[in-house]
C-alpha cells in the first residue's frame, strides 16, 4: 500500500478530488432541477450526461494510468488526453447549467417578482452553490489533467525531454 501511494504525483490526487466533485456535482444539479421552483430535472439532461462522462473519463483515465496498460506510450497519451476531455466536459456541464439558471436569477435578485418567495431564494442560492462548486471542480480538473498521474510516468517524461 505504501508502494502504491509512495508512486503517485499531483495528477492521481488531483483527478481523485475532481472525480470526487464531479460525482457532488452531479447530485446537486439534479438535486436543484428537483426543487419545486425549477422543477426541470428532465431539461438538464444534457448537463447531467456531460458531468458523467466527465466522471467516467477521469476515472479511465486514473486507471489506464495506474495499470500495465500505463506502460504504453499511446495509451498513456490517450488516457491523458481523456483526462482533459474530462476537464473540457465539467467546464461544458458548468456554463450549461450557468446558462440554464441565468435567467431565473434577474428574476429572483433583481426585481420584485420572486419578492417574498423563499422556495425561489432557496432554489436560486442552492443554484449558485451548484455553479460554484462546478467551477472549482473544472479548475481541479483542468490542474490536474496538466500533470502526470505516476512518478514513473512523470520520470519517462523528463527522460524523454531531456533526450530529445
Amino acid at each position: 500500500m505504501m508502494r502504491f501511494i509512495s508512486k503517485q504525483w499531483v495528477g492521481f490526487y488531483g483527478s481523485v478530488v475532481a472525480a470526487v466533485l464531479m460525482i457532488v456535482s452531479l447530485a446537486l444539479v439534479a438535486a436543484n432541477g428537483n426543487t419545486v421552483y425549477y422543477n426541470d430535472v428532465a431539461s438538464l439532461g444534457g448537463i447531467i450526461a456531460a458531468i458523467v462522462l466527465a466522471i467516467v473519463f477521469t476515472v479511465a483515465a486514473v486507471v489506464v494510468s495506474e495499470t500495465g496498460l500505463g506502460e504504453n506510450r499511446y495509451a498513456s497519451l490517450a488516457a491523458n488526453v481523456v483526462r482533459a476531455v474530462g476537464a473540457m466536459l465539467m467546464i461544458v456541464a458548468c456554463l450549461a447549467f450557468l446558462n440554464e439558471r441565468v435567467e431565473s436569477f434577474g428574476y429572483i435578485f433583481g426585481s420584485n417578482i420572486e419578492l417574498g418567495n423563499e422556495t425561489a431564494f432557496t432554489a436560486g442560492g442552492q443554484a449558485i452553490s451548484v455553479i460554484v462548486l462546478c467551477a472549482v471542480t473544472w479548475i481541479i480538473a483542468v490542474v490536474s489533467a496538466a500533470f502526470a498521474v505516476t512518478r514513473r510516468s512523470r520520470c519517462k517524461a523528463e527522460k524523454r525531454a531531456e533526450a530529445a
